[in-house]
């Protein structure tokens, strides 16, 4: 589960993460990918004694964030079991290579990547959304 809320005002999400993949933040100013690596246990996968803590990111025009499911970076060349998989660090130049576009172009341009990849043979889900930051009036 990924949990975040967004302050418009602030431009500021804070985030909880429970056995998500490390969410990939995309800085503008610094034109760098930043995994936010701070990913709890699943919830229900401990006793209720877990405690999930938050963190938070600050948006500046042009930055972008990108929240997905393992089936994103475990898909298989060609969809072949036993077959190279994606990745972390393949989806992490995927999205520096689409970063600086429209929010729309980011996704198609990371599902249509991911499903070449595969050539579409999925063997898991794939969910994921790109979340940008415009310029500011």
């Amino acid at each position: 589960m990924f949990y975040g809320v967004l302050e418009p005002e602030t431009r500021t999400i804070s985030y909880c993460s429970a056995g998500h993949p490390p969410a990939l933040f995309y800085s503008a100013r610094n034109d760098s990918i930043t995994d936010l690596t701070d990913v709890h246990l699943p919830i229900g996968a401990t006793d209720a004694s877990v405690v999930y803590s938050t963190s938070s990111i600050v948006f500046e025009p042009g930055d972008c964030l990108l929240i997905y499911t393992d089936g994103l970076t475990d898909c298989r060349k060609t969809g072949v079991r036993g077959g190279e998989l994606f990745g972390q660090t393949n989806l992490e130049k995927l999205f520096a290579s689409f970063a600086k576009k429209k929010v729309e172009s980011i996704a198609n341009g990371i599902f249509d990547h991911v499903i070449h990849f595969s050539s579409g043979k999925m063997r898991d889900d794939i969910a994921f959304f790109v979340i940008k930051l415009g310029p500011t009036i």
